[in-house]
């Protein structure tokens, strides 16, 4: 008897009898039934440490490397092939909407799965992704455990929360680059990172710096106009918000926006208000 997948957590009982075949199917001339009953296992694999937690949430920043293990474990003694693998992920935009899974992408675009450690009973995978603009939002990534025979399986989720505001300095990047990326000027990030006052130059790879800040709607409103408010462009508060998809979006009130005001290239003239003016290296 060679069990199948389909036999695993089952019980037979196989029974037995002895008579001779030269006489009479008699109980005089047979034995008493023997039975035994045959309990086919099932395969038990199972995250262990240091997978995180089944829907724990991690946080990430958009060029700052995101490194976690996912690890498995045969929980039993059964002769299988362990097996990991994402299955999929799901991304969730700040406004709430989701992006259908992509079969193309299983894990986050730019992601790596790569194997650490294998053994007969252990099986560790590493998952390494540095976020770019435009990713942030909330990902959801799953992943599986099984045995090679698809007995038995186990699913565990991660969320990746990809900050908005936040970035980290990757190699080579200066303030005045950083800048250009978001439509504004080094001065402006100079002024809400209070880190850099000392010496705005000293950038070093991996430190996190804010490139807006939070701002809640007091009420409905069209992004032109709260960009004219903040005396910037639309496509400014699009760079730092993935989750606004056009220049005359409509924002609900009290929504959270990243935004970055300008604080260079504008006069301040009569009463309180200012225009926005050409500055060098050609924005706000």
């Amino acid at each position: 008897f060679t069990p199948n997948a389909i036999d695993a957590r089952r019980t037979y009982q196989q029974c037995f009898l002895a008579n001779n075949p030269n006489l009479d199917f008699i109980p005089s001339t047979q034995t008493e039934v023997k039975c035994i009953n045959i309990h086919v296992r099932t395969t038990s694999p199972i995250f262990d440490n240091p997978s995180p937690a089944n829907d724990s949430t991690l946080a990430a920043y958009v060029g700052c490397p995101l490194l976690f293990q996912m690890a498995a474990l045969k929980n039993d003694t059964a002769q299988y092939d362990l097996l990991v693998s994402p299955i999929f992920t799901r991304f969730r935009m700040f406004n709430g909407s989701f992006l259908p899974p992509d079969p193309d992408h299983i894990i986050p675009p730019g992601a790596f799965f790569n194997t650490l450690e294998t053994s007969d009973v252990r099986l560790v995978y590493a998952l390494q992704w540095t976020p770019l603009n435009g990713q942030e939002g909330t990902w959801q990534m799953c992943f599986s455990t099984s045995d090679s025979f698809l007995i038995s399986t186990e699913i565990r989720c991660v969320f990746v929360d990809v900050q908005r505001c936040v970035r980290c300095v990757r190699e080579g990047e200066s303030l005045e680059r950083i800048g250009q990326m978001y439509n504004s000027h080094w001065l402006e990030l100079y002024s809400v990172n209070p880190i850099l006052h000392q010496n705005p130059t000293l950038l070093t790879p991996g430190m996190r710096i804010q490139v807006g800040l939070m701002y809640r709607t007091p009420k409905s409103a069209s992004l032109p106009s709260l960009a004219d408010y903040l005396h910037v462009t639309p496509s400014a508060i699009r760079k730092l918000n993935p989750d606004i998809m056009a220049n005359d979006e409509m924002l609900d009130a009290f929504k959270r926006v990243c935004v970055m005001p300008a604080v260079c290239g504008n006069t301040c003239g009569k009463a309180a208000y200012c225009d926005r003016e050409e500055i060098e290296g050609g924005l706000l």
